[in-house]
Formats: structure tokens, sequence, C-alpha cells
């Protein structure tokens, strides 16, 4: 068992190195199955500036980039987690940095050893640091949030996001609370301790726990539902995606969103799930295969585009689902990394982008758009779409209502707005 734990820490180790140096998603560099990997991974990031702040205490200067993925890694585990016990921490970490030839060994030993001597004090100081060190974000983005939301949503924001984000499947169409509930029962009978949980637009989701393999869940096989976190259901139910409907999915990679669409309009239905980069259409092919859902039609298309319309029928699109590229700053308790990316002028870049895709997506005139991010920043919510009904185009939509999911401890955050064809 020890040298599993020793291989676990040394993957964890060179995943957060090769993140500091690439910025290549943790989730791409770690093998599945490597569960305190990923645990001690994703828990650096999420804490990363209050392990720079307390690791600042103890290192006159940078020892390297491998040499300080593994202290973050050490002091993770003796700060923030609860099940690891300190002498484990140390030991088993030092043991991996041997293994991986991330010395200096006795500077990594010392370092670990004096945070467990000065945990209550290095606590204390925590507690009394800015949000953005004490709970890890950068600076500029809690400003941002705090003039946005104020204060005391913000400090929640915060606290949502560096969570561990639960596990939910979701059926089938999302709208089937019957087959929630059966797939709820059947899997406590499996022993597996699933719970029913309200989404944000009140449908019922199964709430089940961490490390449970999904492909061998009851029902996944033959397509009874679809893993997604509840806040996805937000512009789903904006939607109201109705059986027979046609429907575009404009920016439809990996996917889940079109499967719900599809599974919700039906055989007599159609839905066109386009994405702009091919190699992000290979789950939802993957998806559509297992789900057995023969309505769906997916291909490479830029929804930026003025060829779009050629690829869609003739009459009318009853609905575009424009879920466009954004910061992903509603997902950061999922994609810890992504805060670390953010910047102020990307999201500019990006409100840009949405407010193209969306007025390219009003010229095929379908009677409703939901407009949607997985972004909380206004910039790429609220105001895009003031923005593009601001701008004469020809078009007229009118705003039928619009809403912003701030992340907490069951959701992630989203927005969403319905536009609707005068």
């Amino acid at each position: 068992m020890k040298k599993n734990l020793n291989n676990e820490r040394s993957a964890a180790i060179n995943a957060l190195a090769k993140w500091r140096r690439s910025g290549i998603f943790p989730d791409r560099l770690l093998a599945s199955g490597n569960s305190m990997a990923m645990e001690i991974t994703y828990g650096a990031i999420r804490n990363l500036s209050a392990l720079d702040f307390v690791l600042a205490k103890f290192l006159r200067k940078s020892p390297g980039v491998l040499p300080y993925a593994t202290l973050c890694a050490g002091a993770w585990q003796l700060i923030f987690a609860k099940n690891i016990p300190a002498y484990a921490a140390i030991s088993e970490t030092v043991n991996a940095a041997k293994e991986i030839g991330a010395g200096p060994i006795g500077l990594i030993n010392a370092v670990l050893r004096n945070i467990v001597r000065n945990r209550e004090a290095i606590l204390n100081d925590l507690n009394g640091a800015p949000t953005a060190i004490r709970l890890s974000h950068p600076e500029e983005i809690v400003k941002r949030w705090e003039r946005a939301f104020g204060v005391d949503k913000t400090l929640s924001i915060c606290e949502a996001d560096n969570a561990i984000p639960s596990t939910t499947a979701i059926p089938l169409p999302f709208t089937d609370g019957a087959r929630a509930l059966s797939l709820c029962e059947e899997w406590n009978a499996a022993s597996i301790s699933a719970r029913i949980v309200d989404s944000p637009c009140g449908t019922e989701t199964i709430e089940i726990p961490h490390g449970i393999a999904i492909e061998r869940l009851p029902g996944y096989e033959d397509g009874q539902f679809i893993i997604q976190d509840p806040a996805t259901l937000l512009s789903l139910s904006f939607l109201s995606p109705r059986n027979g409907e046609t429907i575009l999915d404009a920016c439809a990679a990996p996917g889940g969103k079109a499967m719900q669409i599809a599974a919700s309009v039906g055989a007599n239905g159609k839905v066109f799930a386009f994405d702009a980069v091919e190699e992000r259409l290979n789950r939802l092919r993957e998806n559509a295969l297992r789900t057995g859902l023969s309505n769906i039609e997916i291909r490479q298309a830029d929804a930026t585009s003025s060829t779009l319309a050629g690829l869609l029928p003739s009459s009318q699109l009853d609905a575009i689902l424009a879920d466009v590229p954004c910061s992903n700053s509603g997902v950061f308790r999922r994609r810890p990394d992504a805060r670390w990316r953010w910047d102020a002028k990307e999201t500019a870049r990006l409100a840009e982008l949405q407010l193209a895709i969306l007025s390219n997506l009003a010229a095929l005139k379908p009677k409703r758009i939901v407009y949607s991010t997985c972004s909380i920043d206004p910039e790429e919510d609220d105001s895009v779409v003031e923005k593009f009904l601001a701008t004469p185009t020809g078009v007229c939509y009118r705003l039928e209502k619009s809403t912003t999911l701030l992340p907490s401890m069951s959701s992630d955050g989203a927005y969403a707005a319905l536009l609707v064809l005068e």
C-alpha cells in the first residue's frame, strides 16, 4: 500500500509541476483511478494563494518548479486535508520526492515539519488574510465580484469554489422525474448511496458519491442518464424544448445539453449539434451512440460563420441554444485551474465573440433563442444581451427573462437569457 500511496503523491507532484510550466489542464495529466493524486492536485490548485502565503514564511527564494510543487502537495495535506495524518503526509511526500528526484530533500522535509510545528499560528494568519489569499482567487476577480455582487455574496462564491463538487446524474430527458426516482431507488438497492436533489429549475437530479464508476451504474449503457451539473439545467429550462421541435445547439460540445434537447423533442423532433472544433465533438458522438438518440445531427460548424444557414433546413427553427464560449468563472469549483487563467482582457475579447455569435444566430430568425454561459461575469452575460438588443439588425427580439445563478455548495454558476422573436 505504501508504494501505491507514494505513486499517487508522485503523480500529483508531477501534475502540479507540469501545470505550472505549461498550463495543461490537470485532468489531462492524471490517469483515471488516481483518486488521491486527483485530490491532492486539485486541492493544491484550489488553495494556491493560501499555499503561496504559507510557504513564503519558510522559503527565502523559490527552490524551483518541481521542489515547489512538492511543497505545495505536502503543505496542502498538512493544512487542508482532513483525512491524512501529519506524519503520513510528511513521510510519504518526502519519499515521493526522492522517487522522482524532486530534491532538495532536506529543505522539503524541514519546511513540511515547520508547517506542522506552526500550524495553529499559520491558520490564524490565514484567517486574517485578505479574501483573495485566504480563499485563493485572483485579487482582480475578487474586486470585480465585490462590485457586481457585494462582499457577502463574493465570500459565498469563493467558499463554494473551494468546495469539492458533487457528482450529479440527470435523467434523459431532464424533466423525467419518475426516471430519476426509479434510478435512485435502483442504485440504493445496489448499495450505492444516491439521493434525489432538486435542481435550480426544480427538476429532480441524483447526487452520487465520489469514486463511483459511472459506466457501471445501472442505466448507463442504455442511456437513461448523463452526468451533468445541476446548473446546466438553467438554460435547458429556459429553452423548454418541446416534442417535435427543430432546435440548433450552436456550440454543442461536449454535448450534455444537446443530448437533453434530443431526448426532449423526441423522435418527431430534430436537433442540430454544431461546434467549431472537430475534436470536441468526439464525446458528443459517443454520448449520442450510447443513448441511442438518432434524431441528432452532429457536425463541425462555426457559430460566427455566414454559411451556417446552408447547413440547416429552409424552414424556420423553433429555437437555438447559444451556450457560448466563456471565461468559465461560474465553474471554478469544478475547474480550479481556470481561475488562474482568468484575465480581464480575455474576458473583454470573449464578450465581443459572444456578441458576434448571438448576432449571427439571430439572423437565422428562430422563434426563440437562449443565450447562456457558464460565467457569472456581467460583462459576458447581461451586458452582451443588452448590446445585442440595442443594436439594429433588422430582426427584432425581446428579452423574456434572464437569470444569473451564483455558485453554491450544490451547484456551479451559470447565466441564461430567453429571447423571443417579435
